[in-house]
């Protein structure tokens, strides 16, 4: 299937809406936020707002972990993404068996790097939790001390 220009020019039109959208929804007006912050029920549980600094000293073990979660997120969404266009090539194969077949071993490979990543992501929270206790938090397989 050929994707013509008209059809193309409308899904980066539709693109570019939707961004500008997001971009619209997430700023906020840092008075607001401020205001919003400080009618926080156990704000002192929580920590500092989003645009001040935190005095809590980190540690390097923390940052490190959280590297590699924000990092496995990103493979997830990766892996994701190659699903869903594995999907729309197989959709979009009209019969062509070569197609089918390339599209079918897309899924297979990203179903296979998304069961990866999750099982990661299990070990990376089990190793932080229970066996290096780096950071508080509650997990069901065992709790910090």
């Amino acid at each position: 299937m050929q994707v013509s220009k008209k059809q193309l020019l409308i899904f980066f039109i539709i693109f570019i809406v939707l961004a500008l959208q997001a971009t619209f929804l997430l700023s906020e007006n840092s008075a607001c936020a401020q205001s919003l912050w400080d009618k926080q029920i156990g704000k002192e549980e929580l920590s500092t707002a989003y645009d001040q600094p935190d005095t809590q000293p980190r540690d390097i073990r923390e940052i490190i972990v959280r590297i590699i979660k924000v990092f496995l997120s990103f493979m997830g969404l990766f892996f994701t993404i190659l699903v869903i266009w594995a999907g729309y090539k197989w959709m979009t194969a009209a019969g062509n068996q070569d197609r089918v077949k390339e599209a079918k071993d897309q899924i297979a490979a990203g179903a296979i790097g998304i069961i990866i990543i999750i099982t990661s992501v299990i070990i990376t929270d089990f190793i932080t939790y229970c066996v290096l206790d780096i950071l508080e938090g509650d997990m069901f397989l065992c709790q910090p001390p």
